[in-house]
């Protein structure tokens, strides 16, 4: 994929080649650096009414 993809300079590295749970950890300390335990809340702008 790397040969025929650009680079994706955001991209971070997770090992698999270790015990399932050591790679699912740390690919979700990328995707959820507030932590596992705290769901992030959307929520909307306030906009001043027309």
């Amino acid at each position: 994929m790397a040969a025929k993809e650009p680079s994706w300079p955001e991209a971070v590295p997770v090992d698999t080649t270790g015990a399932l749970e050591s790679a699912a950890s740390r690919a979700l300390t990328v995707v959820r650096p507030w932590g596992t335990g705290q769901a992030l809340v959307f929520r909307r702008p306030y906009m001043e009414p027309d």
